[in-house]
């Protein structure tokens, strides 16, 4: 089963109409803020793909009116929003679980920043990335993945994955 969560009413279509169009009953688009979900939906994932919204000055090749429309304040604002989504993000996995997170941006605030507020806060480590996809290596963080313009051709993509440490047996320390 696959559940998609987005807020913008137009990209949940597009997504149903994909899934139709595809015979994929599995899947299903859900119209909400991911900040707003019940918590009965806490650890019932086995896997969570956040997405985030970000700054996309990864994709200035693509967009160079971005530079005119973003604000180091946007950055922040933004690094803001990612840290509370990735939190509860993290909190919809299972023990053992994985959580993906993507932004197209490299800047700092909204990657590395944001990724060790949330290892910072335990439970969580780090999968190697870094080590299935060398090419791709991020020279701060080995295990995260980061694209550039100047060296893959393709536009500016951070991707990180951490996995959510199972519990001890209750007794055992």
């Amino acid at each position: 089963r696959v559940l998609a969560v987005d807020e913008d009413a137009r990209r949940v279509e597009e997504l149903r109409a994909t899934a139709r169009r595809l015979r994929a009953p599995q899947v299903e688009a859900l119209l909400a803020d991911v900040l707003e979900l019940p918590a009965s939906l806490n650890e019932a994932f086995a896997a969570v793909l956040l997405d985030a919204p970000c700054s996309g000055l990864g994709t200035l090749v693509s967009r160079p009116d971005l530079r005119w429309r973003r604000s180091p304040n946007d950055v922040e604002r933004l690094a803001g929003l990612q840290r509370r989504l990735l939190r509860r993000a993290a909190a919809l996995v299972r023990p053992g679980g994985a959580l993906t997170y993507s932004v197209c941006t490299i800047t700092r605030a909204e990657t590395i920043a944001v990724l060790d507020d949330l290892l910072r806060g335990g439970g969580w480590r780090l999968d190697d990335l870094g080590a299935e996809h060398p090419r791709f290596v991020h020279p701060e963080r080995g295990g995260a993945l980061l694209t550039l313009p100047s060296s893959h051709g393709t536009s500016g993509f951070f991707v990180a994955r951490v996995r959510r440490e199972t519990r001890r047996p209750r007794g055992n320390s």
